[in-house]
């Protein structure tokens, strides 16, 4: 018989309780000055391309808010995940 503890929901809860480290989870900038620059310029280009495009290609220029959104917050998860960083060392 299984006790409440042992159910997978809990399981997966006190796993992700132990994993957690709040040094591990913060936005560290990664995204640095020319880069940020572009990403901000090609997301607003995508976002307006919506306003001008026509049929289902016009749903593509959505992609603009990402390359909008990583370039303000100076931010992207993706460079965090494979440790890459354009921000002048410190």
């Amino acid at each position: 018989m299984l006790s409440v503890a042992a159910t997978p929901a809990a399981f997966i809860r006190s796993a992700a309780r132990r994993s957690f480290n709040m040094e591990k989870t913060k936005m560290k900038a990664n995204v640095g000055g020319i880069d940020r620059t572009l990403r901000i310029v090609v997301g607003i280009v995508l976002i307006a391309l919506f306003f001008v495009l026509e049929g289902p290609a016009r749903y593509l220029s959505i992609l603009g808010l990402v390359a909008l959104g990583t370039g303000l917050v100076s931010f992207c998860p993706l460079y965090s995940v494979l440790g890459v960083s354009t921000c002048p060392k410190k």
